[in-house]
């Protein structure tokens, strides 16, 4: 039992640090510098293999910190092509099932993702909200709130909570990707009002 334990405090630590070391904390730029990060995320990295910790919801490779304003976000990523945008919806992902029995995000291609844009921005006053999830080795990552919309599952895709489906995920980003999308998402939904003044949020 106090093996089982220690193990579960060193895993937590690992989460916590691994969180911190990209970006888990919007202060954390302020308090520590790149060195010093990049001496915390080896250390991660480290003690990660050496206790084979998977970390399905966490990983240090995925830098949440973003190099952009707001305002650049559709004129100078909507179109590139290492950007992706991950389709969450109340909680959920969009996701497929492997023949093997693994699932991996399906990201909204981008001609789709324009044309849900356009839409919605012309007849409704509700469109799809993107949210900056974090980038990974030279890709971008977002999370397109679509539960708003007219938005339907492609053919052989779904929409599932990531931690319904983390017995059958086996890479560590991709993973990291949908937990953020979803917990990103959920906090843009629960934040929609303003606590103080009761005007609406602006994305």
């Amino acid at each position: 039992l106090k093996t089982t334990k220690s193990m579960a405090a060193v895993l937590f630590g690992l989460s916590a640090a691994a969180t911190l070391a990209h970006g888990g904390s919007h202060t954390l730029p302020r308090m520590l510098g790149a060195r010093t990060r990049g001496r915390l995320r080896l250390a991660v990295r480290s003690l990660s293999s050496a206790v084979g910790y998977r970390g399905f919801f966490s990983d240090p490779e995925l830098n949440r910190i973003k190099d952009f304003s707001d305002s650049e976000v559709l004129s100078s990523h909507l179109l590139q092509k290492n950007s992706n945008f991950l389709p969450v919806e109340n909680g959920k992902c969009l996701v497929k099932e492997k023949e093997d029995g693994v699932f991996s995000p399906i990201y909204m291609d981008q001609p789709k993702l324009k044309q849900l844009l356009d839409t919605h921005n012309t007849n409704s006053p509700k469109k799809p909200t993107l949210i900056w999830v974090g980038d990974s080795d030279g890709s971008k990552y977002f999370a397109v709130d679509v539960s708003e919309t007219d938005f339907s599952p492609p053919p052989g895709t779904e929409m599932l909570r990531p931690r319904n489906i983390a017995a059958a995920l086996d890479d560590r980003l991709e993973s990291a990707i949908m937990a953020t999308a979803v917990g990103k998402g959920s906090w843009h939904q629960n934040s929609a009002f303003c606590p103080a003044c009761g005007s609406r949020t602006e994305s």
